[in-house]
């Protein structure tokens, strides 16, 4: 625990320098040849999007017999020199692939998790006021001193200590600090045991904390509704990495030595014939937390691995799911691929193919100013900073 408010405090005092003044003033560059294979014509779109055969996966043994079960018919015939072949060849794994088996091979690696503190869910319930916040952090004396032991610790270097939780939340604002508190709850359902483990699980964390900064930010910039929900989304998008690294201690190892959320994810599936949004969406409801925390986990991957016609087509808000998706991949910049600039995070030139589609997804969902918030000096220089704190 003593490592996890050591954490949390190194991470909510530069955290501050991002949720301080950052407003867009320049657009982005794109490149078009990738902006056009993000959005192929309508006879490619079929191909790409050809529905893999309808088999039923009954259990872990299935998974194991062929890697072809994670591919799509559609691979055989890709168009040269837009799609990766990879990308074409992966399928990734929906609650409709999976039989009740398969679902309660899910759900009873989650019932390994301890059932986290009931608070969970109000944070999770569109907890937005201040004053509520208060209300449930002091109700709870233990919790209220972790989070004065954070804001006060050396990290932040404050001239003058912070005594009281209302001070707290006045100076991080109350999505920060109800994001740390969350953080501290969902932590005590977890037992981390080996220093690997901790390592990918620290790591996992800052990708979730910086996730849920920039989809804050980027949220308010585009007048997105709930902006504060968005946030909270993000900071939970990664609980079904959190699940599978505390059930499955051995996969450390990939969260440590494989950036690329495509390789990360297809490794899952060949493994554990699953992936974190799979076991997110089955933790989210086995915790009761809010459906709407549940369904996002449920489409967060799904970016990823569909074109813009048809993530278009899915019932879902597409644009709050991009927008999370683009701030998880952010986090993912951040975290797992070692950025210092945020002047190096530009989504065309990524080969890892998490980013292949998300150009033109945002372009059909007309979200191109997150490109100018990208791009916005102040806010680079803020990222940028706190980068600098974070990494060696």
């Amino acid at each position: 625990m003593e490592a996890i408010l050591l954490a949390a405090a190194v991470l909510v005092a530069v955290l501050l320098l991002i949720y301080r003044g950052s407003r867009p003033r320049a657009g982005a560059s794109t490149s078009h040849a990738r902006s056009r294979a993000a959005h192929p014509s309508t006879a490619d779109t079929k191909r790409h999007t050809a529905k893999p055969p309808g088999t039923k996966y009954r259990s872990p043994g299935d998974f194991s017999r062929s890697k072809d079960d994670f591919t799509s018919e559609a691979a055989a015939d890709p168009p040269p020199g837009e799609v990766p072949a990879a990308l074409l060849r992966f399928r990734l794994l929906q609650e409709k692939d999976l039989d009740q088996a398969a679902m309660e091979t899910i759900r009873n690696m989650n019932r390994l998790v301890r059932a986290p503190h009931p608070m969970v869910h109000r944070l999770t319930t569109g907890l937005h006021e201040p004053k509520e916040l208060l209300e449930v952090v002091n109700s709870d004396p233990e919790l209220a001193s972790k989070v004065l032991r954070t804001v006060n610790s050396a990290a932040f270097a404050l001239a003058t200590p912070i005594s009281s939780v209302t001070h707290a939340i006045s100076y991080l604002g109350t999505s920060l600090v109800r994001d740390i508190v969350t953080q501290f709850l969902i932590s005590g359902s977890m037992e981390i045991k080996h220093a690997d483990q901790q390592q990918a699980y620290t790591r996992l964390w800052v990708a979730s904390y910086v996730a849920s900064t920039v989809g804050l930010l980027l949220a308010q910039d585009l007048g997105l509704e709930r902006a504060s929900e968005l946030s909270t989304q993000a900071l939970l998008s990664y609980l079904g990495d959190l699940s599978i690294l505390f059930t499955h201690p051995e996969l450390a190892e990939v969260y440590l030595n494989q950036p690329s959320l495509f390789a990360r994810v297809q490794h899952q599936q060949q493994r554990l014939q699953t992936n974190s949004a799979l076991v997110g969406r089955s933790l989210a409801s086995l915790w009761e937390l809010p459906e709407q925390v549940a369904d996002g986990l449920r489409t967060s991957l799904m970016p990823m691995s569909m074109d813009p016609a048809t993530l278009s087509g899915l019932d879902a808000d597409t644009r709050r799911v991009l927008l999370c998706y683009t701030a998880c991949r952010i986090g993912d910049l951040v975290s797992f691929h070692g950025v210092r600039d945020v002047a190096e995070i530009d989504f065309n030139s990524r080969e890892d193919l998490e980013f292949f589609y998300l150009d033109g997804h945002l372009r059909a969902a007309g979200m191109e100013r997150v490109y100018k918030k990208l791009n916005d000096a102040a806010f680079r220089r803020k990222v940028n900073q706190f980068i600098a704190n974070v990494t060696p």
